[in-house]
């Protein structure tokens, strides 16, 4: 896991994130109790296509101050609860990375959130999603990742 920290014009936050080839239930319960921001899973377009993930608005209505290609949420269809848990959304993310996933093993809406890197990565949008995705690159894993925004006690960045 690293915090990566974007620049204090943009969002001045920091983020853990790590590959999503790594995920596991206790990293997972680690963000959910450590960090207290939204857990996402970075991803590109061509997965989020062959998965038939479709951004939860049209790219068009995007009016989020830092272009946010947040995806509809998903869960995998076999979680073995509700999909809340640390253990289900850890399965659900081992599940994005599988070559042999298809559409019909998620459900939708869920508890995992995608969100579909910029074209172009961090050249076009530098933003913790493409550092996500250009880190696991980098480190040779599958350009699928996982990210949590850190938040104080009280909630806040």
């Amino acid at each position: 896991m690293l915090i990566v920290i974007d620049d204090p014009k943009r969002e001045n936050q920091g983020d853990v994130i790590f590959p999503a080839q790594t995920v596991s239930a206790e990293k997972v319960n680690f963000l959910m109790q450590n960090c207290r921001g939204q857990i996402c899973v970075p991803l590109t377009l061509s997965k989020a296509a062959k998965l038939n993930i479709p951004l939860m608005v049209s790219s068009h209505m995007i009016t989020e101050s830092t272009k946010l290609q947040f995806t509809i949420s998903i869960d995998a269809k076999s979680v073995k609860s509700f999909g809340v848990s640390a253990r289900d959304k850890a399965d659900t993310i081992k599940l994005l990375v599988q070559k042999y996933a298809k559409p019909g093993d998620f459900v939708r809406p869920g508890h995992v959130f995608p969100i579909i890197e910029a074209d172009g990565g961090l050249y076009k949008r530098q933003g913790h999603t493409e550092a996500t995705l250009a880190l696991c690159r980098l480190a040779d894993f599958s350009p699928v990742g996982v990210l949590c925004e850190v938040l104080d006690e009280m909630g806040e960045p």
